[in-house]
């Protein structure tokens, strides 16, 4: 059954790397152009930095924020290894999205066994959406990351003070180098500080 299931791992874990040079999906368009075009735009200035010196880049001024994002980041470190172009773009964004899963799953760990969050694995890796959005380097892959950051260090750390201040630096990142409404992770982690410090004539029985 381990050989099987890990199989099917390395089977769904290879569709995201097969022909990263092809277009996305048809479907895509009638939603508009945002995947031909708004992807590479965040690993602009990570292209810049690879190719180009200080003096030499082009600075867009209503860009300068996605210089500081985690794709930015991701896609500066791929582009320095294997050189820059559309593959390794898309590169960086899977190995972003990749990690954000591999953390939360690690997360579900604590409290479940490993068949439960293997079952996870295997519907987090067969869904359709991300395995298509996450052969680009959306600005949601590095948001998928900081996400599953936050998960980790808040269940295995979380009752811990300095637990509980990774875990605020892990949502500052998630709203500040992935998307802006990353900040909402907060909800999750502040309702479940007050369900644990709640007075202890509220809780069960």
């Amino acid at each position: 059954a381990i050989v099987i299931i890990s199989l099917v791992f390395a089977a769904l874990l290879s569709l995201r790397f097969i022909q990263l040079d092809a277009d996305p999906p048809i479907m895509l368009a009638q939603y508009g152009q945002s995947a031909l075009t708004d992807p590479y735009l965040y690993t602009w200035h990570a292209r810049q930095a690879t190719l180009f010196p200080p003096d030499q880049q082009i600075e867009y001024e209503r860009f300068a924020p996605l210089k500081f994002t985690a794709v930015s980041a991701a896609a500066r470190v791929v582009f320095a290894v294997a050189g820059v172009s559309r593959v390794t773009a898309n590169v960086a964004s899977i190995l972003l999205s990749l990690s954000g899963m591999l953390f939360w799953l690690l997360a579900l760990r604590k409290f479940w066994s490993w068949g439960r969050v293997a079952i996870v694995g295997l519907l987090l890796l067969s869904n359709f959406i991300l395995i298509t959005y996450s052969r680009m380097p959306y600005l949601e892959n590095g948001l998928i990351f900081f996400f599953g950051l936050t998960s980790f260090v808040y269940a295995r750390w979380g009752e811990r003070t300095l637990g509980q201040i990774l875990t605020g630096v892990a949502i500052a990142g998630a709203a500040l180098c992935g998307k802006l409404f990353g900040v909402l992770l907060f909800v999750p982690v502040l309702a479940t500080q007050v369900y644990f410090l709640r007075p202890r004539s509220l809780r069960p029985i």
